[in-house]
């Protein structure tokens, strides 16, 4: 799958992580811009834009898909667990 194609799919479909992570970027955006034209100094804009970036990410994230952290795969747990064991 080439990168035209990601970006269609993109454009056309996007999955429930490309939006939350599309809000975040437009806030990104927005924030930054909004701070440049008020005069901010440059460290409190990025790190306010970026900040509201994070916010709205988990927020869009949890809209969507209605919790904050994706479940794990059944059994992959198990099996990570067994890699980590000390039966040497």
């Amino acid at each position: 799958m080439g990168f035209r194609d990601d970006v269609v799919q993109f454009l056309t479909n996007p999955t429930d992580e490309q939006k939350a992570i599309a809000a975040a970027v437009v806030t990104i955006i927005v924030v930054d811009r909004y701070a440049w034209l008020h005069d901010i100094p440059f460290v409190v804009q990025s790190v306010g834009a970026v900040m509201a970036g994070f916010v709205v990410f988990f927020v869009v994230s949890y809209a969507l898909t209605g919790q904050f952290v994706p479940p794990d795969e059944e059994g992959e747990g198990e099996a990570e667990a067994d890699r980590f064991s000390d039966d040497s």
